[in-house]
């Protein structure tokens, strides 16, 4: 026991490691062979990532302020048949989109592209800053996509460089797609079961306002014409008025005049032309500002648009996604609601974040996959949110319904904020919807649409037209990506996706050749995980065998993850909690019991009775299944919140 203690308090603290990553270290360090004689040094942990780097690296050079930088960055190509060789997920998972040709398949390629912050959303740590690049393919299906183990690392770049750039991201982002391009149309070989000649095409293009904003030089919220996919929908500050034209806060779609690829690719050409006009002497600068502001581009010679070979492959409005993620949860739409929302409460009845931690602490319990709220409405977030509802995408998601249930049971009976609630809870059914989509429901897009419809009247009632931010109009066009791609594309996987860059980015000290030491810590953890993914549903974790049945605490089905004492509704009508996964004769089935329904106050909240009977639910008989959002057990039994989508009226 004291040589325990005595190796504890050497090592406990080391380096700043937490307890978790000391403890994970040394179990992994526990299964490597005896081997008396090695000893291993940061060099050899250099020499490692850049001999693994080396196997899918590229380079790329870029002209910089500085002269001419070699951008290392990795080849789909070489990464595609890298990953295949060591992974038996992603070979099995290649080999599934085949298409109609077994030896031959095109796939649709979603490009991301993402500014990271180190450090955590209270305290950012703005001197690593830096630029991140993925790709994924659609054809991998919606319960796939959803994975973080699918979502390829390009390449980052620090903003030191990108500074440098001429045309910055947009220059940046212009070499690393015409690179996608090139190896896309020459094809790879993949060594799945049936071997194929893989091709692929740039199919959609996903990031928040701030990164399509950079890789298209559009002004976006900042300008006049604050969204590249409408040609008449201006600022509200900007006073235009004129037939057609409407403002940001304009609640009916039917308005909006959408742009087309050629309407695109026509404005940045009239811009360059004005440009090489201003050089020539033959146009004042003041008329070039103004036709930027006209035209909502900013002028960018060396940016993804201007790049005429490149146009047949990027079709920037036909591949242009808004991600609903960003659009509502992060420094969004449903964010500016909860500030408002509290603001209000704040104000009238001097209720705020104290009543809320209150609330959060009174028995409620989370799937266990999600995020938890204990001391999450703390003072020092209180203080950081002064001016917004600071928080990260993930954990509004879990804030919100907590909240409404809050209103409902504090601030309805209150009084007098019966405006600013009806605005809520119509955003709040917006999320439901949204979140419902990803989780399986089916929704239509008409009706997702005339929700949005009804929030942004409801908005503008409880806090009038100058309360509207740009992102309350980005999300009218989700619907119609819903249209578009049958699914909702989301960035909800790649928040934790980002966590591996920025812990790379804040270890890496020699910042030489920074790009390729954060690349290929960011590769080998890629190539860790997709060594251990499996694929399609199953049990995850520790299994134990009684007889013909393996059993767990969590199973995958489908892109749920249910884990033991999770709340699920399954085909929109049982409530279920689960005790335990099982498999049997390979077939999945949830143990656990039955919650009969009692009362249903509202829409989104049922008290239920909780059966004493252990029984058995085979998921082949479960069409759709989705997590409750919170839950609470008091001796009138248990208090279930859920979206209203998710359980049938």
């Amino acid at each position: 026991m004291d040589q325990k203690r005595r190796r504890l308090l050497s090592l406990q603290g080391l380096k700043g490691i937490s307890d978790e990553a000391l403890c994970a270290v040394l179990s992994a360090v526990k299964e490597l062979p005896e081997d008396d004689d090695s000893v291993l040094t940061t060099r050899h942990i250099s020499d490692f990532l850049k001999k693994e780097f080396s196997k899918v690296a590229t380079k790329l050079r870029v002209t910089t302020s500085g002269g001419d930088f070699d951008w290392e960055v990795a080849d789909i190509s070489k990464m595609l048949q890298y990953f295949v060789k060591e992974s038996d997920f992603f070979k099995e998972l290649m080999g599934g989109v085949a298409g109609n040709d077994p030896t031959r398949s095109v796939l649709e390629l979603i490009f991301y592209i993402d500014g990271i912050t180190p450090g955590n959303v209270l305290r950012p740590d703005n001197r690593r800053k830096l630029w991140a690049f993925y790709c994924t393919f659609i054809d991998f299906g919606p319960h796939n996509i959803c994975r973080e183990e699918v979502w390829l690392p390009l390449a980052v770049l620090r903003h030191s460089i990108e500074h440098k750039l001429d045309g910055r991201v947009s220059c940046a982002a212009r070499h690393l797609l015409n690179s996608i391009v090139e190896s896309g149309q020459s094809g790879t070989f993949v060594n799945t079961t049936t071997p194929k000649v893989v091709f692929w095409r740039i199919g959609r293009v996903l990031a928040d306002e701030e990164g399509l904003k950079s890789l298209y030089n559009s002004k976006g919220a900042s300008g006049i014409k604050q969204c590249m996919l409408c040609s008449n929908v201006v600022s509200s500050s900007s006073n235009l008025s004129a037939e057609g034209i409407v403002c940001i806060a304009c609640t009916n779609p039917v308005k909006f005049q959408l742009h087309s690829d050629s309407d695109v690719w026509r404005s940045v050409d009239r811009v360059h032309a004005a440009a090489e006009a201003v050089s020539a002497g033959t146009m004042t600068k003041g008329a070039f500002e103004d036709l930027q502001k006209a035209t909502g581009f900013t002028h960018c010679s060396a940016g993804v648009l201007l790049d005429v070979g490149l146009r047949r492959h990027l079709l920037p409005v036909t591949t242009f996604r808004y991600d609903w993620m960003h659009v509502f949860l992060s420094h969004g739409v449903l964010n500016h609601e909860l500030h408002n929302l509290l603001t209000v409460a704040r104000r009238l009845h001097r209720v705020g974040f104290k009543q809320l931690d209150e609330f959060s602490r009174a028995g409620w319990k989370w799937p266990a996959s999600g995020k938890k709220l204990q001391d999450f409405f703390s003072e020092g977030r209180e203080r950081a949110s002064s001016d917004s509802f600071k928080a990260m995408a993930s954990e509004v998601l879990v804030v919100y319904p907590l909240v409404r249930q809050f209103s409902r049971k504090v601030l309805q009976r209150l009084g007098g904020m019966t405006k600013e609630l009806d605005s809520f809870y119509a955003l709040c059914e917006v999320v439901d919807m949204l979140h419902g989509v990803k989780m399986g429901s089916k929704i239509e897009p008409n009706l997702l649409q005339n929700k949005l419809v009804q929030h942004g009247c409801l908005h503008q009632l409880a806090y009038g037209s100058d309360c509207v931010k740009p992102k309350h109009h980005f999300a009218f066009h989700i619907p119609l990506q819903l249209e578009r791609d049958r699914m909702i594309l989301d960035t909800f996987v790649l928040e934790r996706k980002h966590q591996p860059i920025k812990q790379c980015a804040q270890h890496v000290k020699n910042t030489t050749t920074y790009e390729r030491s954060v690349l290929s810590r960011v590769l080998v953890d890629q190539l860790r995980k997709l060594r251990a993914a499996r694929s399609g549903d199953g049990l995850i974790g520790s299994v134990k065998r009684f007889g013909d049945t393996d059993v767990a605490k969590a199973a995958r089905w489908k892109s749920c993850t249910v884990a033991s004492g999770d709340v699920v509704i399954l085909n929109a009508s049982t409530f279920f909690e689960v005790r335990a996964s099982i498999c049997r004769g390979g077939q999945l089935f949830l143990a656990g019991h039955e919650l009969r329904p009692r009362d249903r106050p509202d829409g989104e909240s049922c008290r239920c009775q909780r059966e004493e009977n252990l029984v058995q639910v085979p998921l082949e008989t479960v069409t759709q299944l989705q997590l409750a959002q919170a839950w609470a057990e008091d001796a009138g039994g248990v208090l279930i919140l859920h979206s209203k989508c998710a359980v049938s009226r």
